[in-house]
């Protein structure tokens, strides 16, 4: 592997299925006894998720988080210029300390300096606009603990249940709805929106923690619709542009790269996913429109559609006799529509019903007779149950599950590096969604657009562990960021992607296996990138490059296969260690690291 003194290096750890990236930035005029720009991005992984590596000793063993802080430490000595935290996802924080830790005197966070920490403007507790982001996230967090914990206490048991405390696992660091209940001052589900508001779960307390260490004079909360780059170091001569999470509420909410329609939501549509469960919980008093009603609209008929229905035995072009039995008695209308009958009637009601059957005839009227009634009792019993509402309404609670993972992917950080010389950008985008990605096709820092900065990215990090909802695959025509916008001309050459994936991990996760990397992004990746595509799971240089169904002796592509020129390249450029898989990006120009090349006014930088 070889140095070329420009540029920086990229470390991607192999601490498990999360982020962890570490880069270190020449000087430009690098000196014997300089150090490098050290920026560490996330710092966690997913219970469970640890790699297995060569141990040096002829076996393998679990790579470490303690082993992964150890050489981040002795490669920045002890220093970390910049710390970012894309968003609050145990995968991309647990790494970092609780307040709780950082009593301890020993902790290894204590040895160690940050300068600075950059977060997402979502996190700014002044900004109004975040602050009510997540108040509403805070509000379904609530509803499908509520939800969660109803569930249990009904007996439901299934694929559902299990996703949910997947997730709740993920926002909150507790499986179980009751406990996250309990730790807000719940009693049960009826009680969740009496309680406090909750405020310092799991990997919100590893932000805090962090931030403590950092010091809040020290954080930088940035948004992309300020316009700005910002500048690493006055000696290194980097760039940083901040491209997501956007500040349109649509575009935030926008998840999933195939539903348009998604820009028309607000941060609670009647529709979205939860409402229904939210209004149960919560107590909502409802508002016009909605009739109050516990339920989403999809569950809901209303009440004038519901007397207006020709149903039964009343058949149609008798509206006011229909009006006025109605009137007279309402429940005879499920009778008819839902094979209702007096059986189901309970018996302190039962006299009653009679009673109005009776003297709705004696004035003529002619609901069902009392025989017609016993003949459906022995059919109809039987067909009740599963016109039962039952666990029905709380279906919903999976489907607000996975929403509330993809908001907070989709508030992710969003940062491009573009290196001096030769203008070479790196995106590192965590997990952001399609929303984020539309939302910089409008961006134009100083007159450069987000477009031009793009195609000049030679390395992408790929979103989501290479997940089908954050990486966008379309053409380079198109008027909004994908893939295809990357990398393009003189600069598609050197194009290369790292996955931080354990992949052999996601394939087996029960009940239902995670394709990170999907098999159709990895494709179009390696595609593009001739190959050198890295996940964090790939053990050697060649693994990275196995074609499926590769022996155990697979050393790497042939001498005539298209990737073998990416498989080259990486061989001078990458090195795959026990923990990390590393990447030199060169900034040569060809004119020298010392000179710049020429460039528009617009992007001179300060000293050039």
């Amino acid at each position: 592997m070889t140095d070329p003194r420009t540029g920086v290096r990229i470390r991607m750890y192999r601490q498990g299925h999360g982020d962890c990236f570490l880069l270190s930035f020449y000087p430009r005029d690098l000196r014997e006894d300089d150090r490098l720009f050290h920026v560490l991005i996330d710092y966690g992984k997913k219970s469970g998720s640890e790699i297995l590596a060569d141990d040096g000793a002829g076996g393998t063993s679990e790579v470490t988080m303690e082993e992964v802080w150890t050489d981040i430490h002795a490669t920045t000595g002890g220093v970390i210029d910049l710390a970012v935290v894309t968003h609050e996802h145990e995968d991309h924080v647990s790494g970092f300390p609780s307040i709780d830790d950082l009593e301890h005197a020993d902790h290894p966070f204590h040895d160690i300096e940050i300068k600075t920490l950059w977060l997402a403007w979502t996190e700014d507790g002044t900004d109004a606009e975040a602050n009510q982001i997540r108040e509403d996230y805070n509000d379904q967090l609530v509803t499908l603990a509520a939800a969660a914990a109803h569930r249990r206490a009904l007996g439901a048991d299934g694929e559902t249940d299990a996703m949910i405390a997947d997730l709740l696992e993920l926002e909150t660091g507790m499986r179980q709805p009751d406990a996250f209940l309990a730790g807000i001052g719940a009693q049960g589900p009826g009680d969740a929106f009496a309680a406090s508001k909750p405020a310092g779960y799991t990997y919100k307390v590893r932000l805090a923690g962090l931030r403590r260490v950092v010091g809040e004079a020290n954080i930088v909360f940035l948004d992309p619709a300020a316009g700005a780059a910002k500048a690493l170091s006055p000696d290194l001569g980097v760039k940083v542009y901040p491209l997501g999470p956007p500040r349109d509420i649509g575009l935030l909410k926008s998840l999933d790269p195939l539903s348009a329609e998604e820009f028309k939501l607000g941060a609670k549509p009647t529709s979205a996913a939860g409402h229904g469960l939210f209004r149960a919980f919560s107590g909502h008093a409802g508002n016009k429109g909605t009739g109050g009603s516990p339920f989403a609209t999809k569950y809901r008929i209303e009440e004038d559609k519901v007397l207006s229905r020709n149903n039964g035995p009343y058949g149609s072009g008798n509206a006011d006799k229909k009006a006025e039995q109605m009137a007279e008695a309402p429940w005879l209308h499920y009778a008819n529509a839902y094979n209702f009958h007096l059986r189901r009637i309970p018996d302190a009601d039962r006299a009653e019903a009679e009673a109005q059957i009776e003297a709705m005839r004696a004035r003529g009227s002619d609901p069902l007779t009392k025989t017609e009634l016993e003949a459906r009792r022995n059919t109809a019993i039987d067909q009740v149950g599963y016109r039962q509402i039952g666990l029905g309404w709380l279906d919903d609670a999976g489907e607000l599950a996975l929403r509330i993972n993809s908001e907070v992917n989709n508030t992710s950080l969003v940062l491009l590096f573009e290196l001096q010389n030769t203008g070479r950008t790196l995106l590192f985008t965590g997990d952001a969604q399609r929303g984020s990605w539309i939302s910089w096709s409008n961006l134009s820092f100083g007159g450069v657009t987000a477009k031009e900065l793009l195609g000049r990215c030679v390395f992408y990090k790929a979103g989501h562990h290479g997940s089908h909802n954050a990486t966008l695959k379309v053409t380079v025509q198109n008027d909004y960021a994908n893939l295809d916008w990357l990398g393009t001309g003189e600069f598609a050459q050197g194009f290369t992607a790292m996955v931080p994936s354990n992949k052999h991990w996601a394939a087996k996760k029960k009940p239902h296996p995670w394709k990170h990397p999907l098999p159709a992004i990895e494709e179009a990746l390696k595609v593009k990138a001739k190959g050198r595509v890295m996940a964090a799971s790939d053990l050697t240089l060649a693994e990275s490059f196995r074609p499926e169904g590769a022996g155990d002796d697979y050393t790497g592509p042939a001498e005539d296969d298209p990737r073998r020129a990416g498989f080259d390249d990486l061989s001078a450029r990458a090195r795959y260690t026990r923990l990390y898989i590393e990447l030199h990006v060169d900034d040569t120009s060809g004119e020298g690291p010392e000179k710049p090349r020429e460039r528009p006014p617009f992007c001179r930088y300060p000293g050039s």
